[in-house]
């Protein structure tokens, strides 16, 4: 079988595994939080982004650490910025409105489909009233870093976004659940963490479940949002997010953090991701031309035109889709819908047949034999039509 359905499908990396059992080896340790692992954690941490003006709370999954970390910045009289096909708009089961206790989450329509622009900010802040009763104020924009299409923000979008976010007053968060990923890639620009940090992010949520952990992710808060930490510590109470053996998450985020395993992880998932470009490529172009094969352009790609992390998006024929999705040994992929973009069935005059856009997935954990079976299959479909 070869899965490319999601890196959340791939098996947690040996050292977070030799981790859990050194931190299950230490015995008996104080709870909540105030152990010695825990405490590496933070020091980690301040290595990691170039600051101690930190605070970071550790969770199991990525819809907790965003709820979560909503919940601390934004009260129900307030909303939420985002993407029209962000995560917590469209995937998080209204996770936020309720951790939050009903804040808005409003959409920047008018976005392209990668990314949140500058100039629909700019516009939608504008009309901005914020002693007009009956609406609910703007008071965090939030970013995803990879984007659900795969996009990465470069240095100087990020720095724009917050410095437009901080002359309105709002907070800036980031959901990083493949925020490895992005940093990873050097095509992206980034040439570390603390990067964010300079551009201005509040908070951000640190994933890395999807790089090789169990099921850790870090919320972290820089600066002045320090300031609300006593108040998401409180919320994670009540919630039920204050795990009493914090240690066994904190031995993920250590066993992820020291010597960059997280980043190194998110770099081999890169380079497959790379690889599974270039094998489509070399299928050559009278296949290519054949089966209607391509990488998608329109989003998840960097400057140099290497994907911009670990998502690759095909287009490809429908049948084809059906093809490869009923192989033995099985093909596992996405059909990818992204609301407003046109990735749904569409005719090419050439091949006179619809077409559709499927989401490609690499982990740390995908071999080249995967790749090289998908593009055998493609291959074979090919001398079948």
């Amino acid at each position: 079988m070869a899965d490319f359905l999601s890196d959340t499908s791939a098996p947690a990396h040996a050292h977070v595994l030799r981790a859990l059992e050194s931190a299950n080896a230490l015995g008996n340790v104080r709870s909540y939080g105030d152990d010695a692992l825990t405490h590496e954690v933070g020091v980690l941490l301040e290595r990691v982004f170039g600051t101690s003006s930190l605070k970071f709370w550790l969770v199991a999954c990525g819809t907790a650490a965003n709820a979560l970390a909503l919940s601390s910045l934004c009260s129900p009289l307030e909303a939420i910025l985002c993407h029209p096909q962000a995560h917590i708009y469209c995937d998080e089961r209204n996770a936020v409105e309720f951790y939050t206790g009903g804040a808005r989450l409003t959409p920047l329509h008018g976005c392209p489909p990668e990314a949140v622009s500058a100039e629909v900010l700019r516009r939608h802040l504008a009309l901005v009233d914020r002693t007009f009763v009956h609406e609910a104020p703007p008071r965090v924009l939030s970013l995803s870093m990879l984007g659900e299409n795969g996009t990465c923000y470069t240095k100087a979008q990020l720095r724009e976004l917050c410095a437009i976010a901080s002359q309105n007053g709002l907070f800036v968060h980031i959901d990083g659940a493949r925020i490895a990923n992005a940093l990873a890639q050097p095509e992206n620009g980034w040439s570390s963490a603390a990067e964010l940090v300079d551009a201005g992010v509040d908070v951000l949520t640190l994933g890395l479940t999807k790089t090789g952990a169990m099921g850790c992710e870090i919320i972290v808060l820089f600066n002045e949002a320090c300031s609300r930490f006593p108040d998401l510590r409180a919320r994670a109470k009540r919630a039920g997010l204050m795990p009493p053996k914090m240690r066994y998450l904190a031995a993920q985020a250590v066993a992820m953090l020291e010597n960059d395993l997280w980043l190194d992880l998110a770099a081999q998932a890169n380079r497959m991701a790379a690889d599974l470009v270039a094998a489509t490529v070399t299928i050559g172009p009278e296949t290519s031309s054949r089966v209607g094969l391509e990488v998608d352009l329109a989003f998840g790609r960097s400057a140099t035109g290497l994907p911009a992390g670990n998502e690759v998006f095909l287009r490809m024929p429908v049948r084809l889709g059906d093809f490869l999705r009923n192989c033995i040994p099985r093909i596992l992929f996405y059909p990818w819908q992204a609301g407003d973009i046109a990735l749904t069935p569409q005719s090419k005059p050439d091949l006179g047949e619809p077409l559709a856009c499927y989401r490609f997935v690499c982990s740390w954990s995908t071999r080249a034999d995967e790749v090289q079976y998908l593009c055998e299959k493609v291959e074979e479909w090919r001398k079948l039509c």
